[in-house]
This record gives C-alpha cells, structure tokens and sequence, in this order.
C-alpha cells in the first residue's frame, strides 16, 4: 500500500504531462547500410538481449563512437522468419536481426515480424572453414591473410595472432590494406555473425579469387586458442582503472621485480598450480598475461574456461620502450580485478547508500514483473515493469535521477536506455540481485 501511494505521489508531480518524444536515432547498424535501405517502422541491428518472461529484446544499432540500443517488445502476434520459434532468439546473441514493428500512442516498440539475418547461407560450404581448416591454412599457406572484420574496438580487446582489422562496413575505404595479387588468400571473421559474409561478398566484388570465412569466428577461437589485445589500450585502461584487468607477469621473478606491469601478479610454471587456486572464480574476468612463458600460463588458463585471458603481443623491453606505465618492485601477491564499469552503471557502494537514504532528486524505480517485486525488494523502490516504461514515463519528473534495477542487470540496462531515449537522467545496477521477503537482499555486481 505504501508503494502504491509513493509511485502515485511521484507520478502526481511529474513536470510533464504529454508524451515524451525520443531523439532521433539511426534505424540501422552501419555494417547493415551497405546492403539495406531504411523503411519506416523497421529496424536493423545486432542482438544484445533477449528477456523471455517480459518479452522484451534489445538491439544494438552504434556506430563507432556513437552508441544507439533500441528496446523492443513483442507479443502473441509476432510473427518470425529464420526461427523456429521466437524464444530461440535467445540462442543467436550478437547475430543480426530485422524487426518491423508497430508504435503505440505511448512509444511502445511491438514486433510484427522479427527475421533473423543467415548471411552464412550465401557462402559456398567450401568457402567456410572451421578451427582446424583455419589452423591448416595459416600453417601451410605463408601468404595467406587473416582479416578481422568486426569493429577497431573489438579487434583491439582481443584478436587471432597474425589478424589484421579492416571493419566489414568500411572495407572499400581499406583497399590499401589488401594485397595485390588477387589470387592471395583472404580469410575473413568476425562472431559468426554478418561482418564476415560481408566483408568475403566486398572482397569477390574487387576481384579477389580465393575468399574464405571462419564461420566460428572468434567466439569459437578463444573457447581453446590463445588470443592477443592491443597494447596501448591495455596502457590507457590501467591508467584510467589500475585494477581493470587481473595482470600476470610470467618471466622470471627476479625480472618481473625490476619490470613489471601495474596491477602484476608473478605467475610462472613452477607455481601456476599454486596460484591458479587464487583466482577469482567468475569465468569471464579479463586476464592479461604476459612475458617469456605468456603462451604457456595462458594456454592452461583457457583450459581452465577463462575465456577472458588475452595475451600481450609484446615484451616488458618493448612496453617500456613505448612509454607505457612501468613500475618496479611492486608486485601484487593477490588476483584482484575491478571491471572497468559499462556506462551507465551506479556502483554497489553508491546504490546501497541511496536506497537506505534516497535523496529528494532521486527515484528507485524495479522494472522487473509485480510478482517477482512483490516476492521482495530493495528499499525505497518503487515498481514500474519495463513493459509498462513507455506509458508511465510520461507520468515521471524529468528533473529527477532515475535509478533503475532488476534480477541480473540485464532489464536495468534496457530500461536504462529507454529512459535515457526519452531523455532522462537515468542510472543502473549492473548485478544479480536476491531478495527475500522479510526485506532482505543480496548485490553481485557483474
């Protein structure tokens, strides 16, 4: 009964009385420009989420340096092509998607139909290549050239060794990066997704015989296979975030004391069976290892299922000669990691200290079902499902910070960017929550 008469007190003294116009935003990818012409009530991109129980997905339409999601719901008449039921869109996260859609009076997005892009069917099976043909080729064929064609971004946060990055959607503008002789081998990947199918279909376009994909892409790659990361944004992470990544250092002890990176833990093959019990148990942590025995200790990492472990292409000598941060005698003796934040994101500290003591600029909004915020909640909140933001936005004070959280962070981040679409000074909680219904909860960030 409180909620109910909070909520309606918020919503009785919002500023704003009509609907709430979002900015304009694009209706495609780049990469899906090349190939595709906008249509009205349409949109084209890549798969971030897929919420089954409020049937709710998020794509995600960026362009470098200008990221755009859209949320999106859809009902019992939605219809779908290239699914055999609409719940398996769940399975094809970071795939491309066209969803045609209809608006209500409020703003909310409701499929019609949702298809689900397989570009791969265009590629010949002979042209398709999986780990070991990938492997096979790299080994025999010195010439051959392996082309990442997933955004600069992507490739620097991890990459197949020997990988150059020409992106799928800009690859006319990098002709120069490919070879002459067009007979060469050209292999192309991306996450299994279109990048590479588009970038193979541009490169045959130019003449070029002997086109290949790797149709697993890099996902598949880093499930067994080292990977490299770029060295300069290892630098610029650990300057803006000294614990952004767990940092091993594998030479000898008595060289990594005299150089070593920040945040570096001394790790070597003679005591990597005592430290990897160490380690923190989330699987996806990002790991940088680096120095003589790199390979090895990363290698047994991956084993290990830490699929966040990147090898630094470089030597301590060479990261110095950079003049990237450098220190000395200041090894760590313990893993510690603290995940460079998604934007958006309120940190646990700061959020529990709000919902104790909200401030009077501030509303706790829960956006997940009435049934799962009715079976315990955060203090001080206030339940709008996310299903329901397009209509109760309207009714919100736009000079208020909202904070918005759910179960897994997954729906706070889609709720996130419908509220900051509309225009709203809006936060989230990235974690998996627990609640009991005595008030009681647990937070683990993400």
């Amino acid at each position: 009964m409180k909620k109910t008469i909070l909520l309606s007190l918020i919503l009785s003294s919002a500023l704003v009385s009509t609907a709430i116009s979002a900015p304009q935003k694009p209706s495609m990818a780049p990469l899906c420009k090349g190939c595709h012409q906008t249509d009205s009530n349409m949109v084209r991109g890549t798969l971030d989420y897929f919420v089954e129980k409020t049937k709710t997905f998020q794509l995600d339409l960026s362009a470098p340096g200008a990221p755009a999601k859209e949320v999106l719901f859809y009902d019992q008449c939605t219809k779908v092509k290239n699914l055999e039921d609409i719940t398996e869109m769940g399975d094809y996260k970071g795939r491309a998607f066209r969803v045609y859609y209809y608006e209500t009076p409020e703003g909310k997005k409701i499929a019609t139909l949702i298809t689900r892009f397989d570009i791969l069917k265009t590629i010949a099976p002979e042209d398709k290549l999986d780990k070991d043909g990938l492997k096979s080729i790299l080994t025999h064929d010195r010439s051959a050239i392996l082309i990442d064609a997933r955004p600069p971004m992507a490739y620097k946060a991890g990459y197949i060794p020997g990988a150059i990055v020409i992106p799928a959607a800009e690859l006319e503008k990098h002709v120069d990066k490919l070879p002459k002789d067009k007979n060469t081998t050209l292999i192309f990947y991306c996450v299994g997704g279109c990048s590479s199918p588009t970038a193979a279909i541009k490169a045959k376009s130019l003449g070029y015989k002997n086109v290949k994909i790797y149709a697993g892409g890099f996902p598949d790659w880093i499930s067994s296979e080292i990977s490299y990361i770029d060295p300069e944004l290892v630098d610029n992470t650990l300057k803006q975030n000294p614990k952004g990544y767990i940092v091993i250092d594998t030479n000898n002890p008595d060289v990594a004391k005299k150089a070593h990176l920040p945040n570096a833990v001394n790790v070597t093959p003679q005591n990597f069976e005592e430290m990897s019990k160490k380690l923190p148990s989330k699987k996806l942590i990002p790991i940088v290892v680096y120095g003589e025995n790199a390979v090895e200790i990363a290698s047994k990492l991956i084993n290990m299922k830490y699929k966040g472990t990147r090898v630094l292409p470089i030597t301590i000598s060479e990261w110095k000669k950079k003049g990237y941060q450098t220190l000395s005698n200041k090894l760590e003796s313990a893993f510690v990691v603290i995940p460079t934040p998604k934007p958006g994101t309120i940190a646990k500290d700061e959020f529990e200290k709000i919902i104790q003591q909200p401030p009077a600029d501030t509303i706790i909004i829960d956006v997940r079902t009435k049934q799962e915020y009715e079976a315990g909640h955060f203090p001080n909140s206030i339940n709008i499902p996310i299903e329901d933001i397009p209509s109760s936005a309207v009714k919100l004070p736009k000079d208020k910070t909202i904070i918005v959280s759910c179960a897994t962070g997954v729906r706070a981040e889609m709720a996130y960017n419908q509220f900051k679409d509309l225009g709203f000074k809006v936060k989230y909680l990235d974690a998996v929550n627990k609640f009991t219904e005595d008030g009681g909860y647990e937070i683990n960030p993400n």
